[in-house]
Parts: C-alpha cells; structure tokens; sequence
C-alpha cells in the first residue's frame, strides 16, 4: 500500500512537498484480528506475521503507509516552510 501526500502553498507553487509511505504486504486468505477498521483484517504483514488488525493502533500508525507519509510531511514542512533559514 502506498499513501501519497502533497503540499503546495499555492496553485503555482515551483516546488511542492511530497511525501510518500509504503507498506508492504499480502491479502490474507481470511480475516484475523480484531483492532483497526477498514482492509485491516486483510493485510497481513509479512515481517511480523500478523495481519494490521492483529496489531495495536500505536504499531500500525508506525508501520501504516498513511503514518509514514504523514511523519515525512511533518518533517517536510518544518524543514522547508518553518524553518528560520528561509
């Protein structure tokens, strides 16, 4: 899964933020867990052989593609459009 964020400061901004999050996983062949909503019960993770509903809400907001990118926003934005170097 890939979630895709994008920033501009205005519809001519030259050079606009992007953030991307991945995770990578498998459509598991049922659902197993009982946290997060969604595809949760369906996307098994590999690497930790759990499906994201079988994790807690703090794992998956640190593994989840939509955390990724929002972190990488995050840090894009005060890198970049709050910092006092500009």
């Amino acid at each position: 899964m890939v979630s895709t964020l994008v920033a501009v400061r205005s519809p001519d901004d030259p050079e606009p933020l992007v953030a991307v999050g991945r995770v990578v996983g498998e459509i598991a062949r049922e659902p197993l867990g009982d946290e997060g909503f969604g595809f949760d019960p369906v996307m098994f993770i590999p690497a930790l052989g759990k499906t994201l509903a079988q994790v807690t809400p703090e794992h998956k907001n640190q593994l989840s593609h939509r955390g990724q990118s929002s972190r990488k926003m995050l840090e894009l934005l005060r890198e970049s459009w709050l910092s006092d170097s500009r």
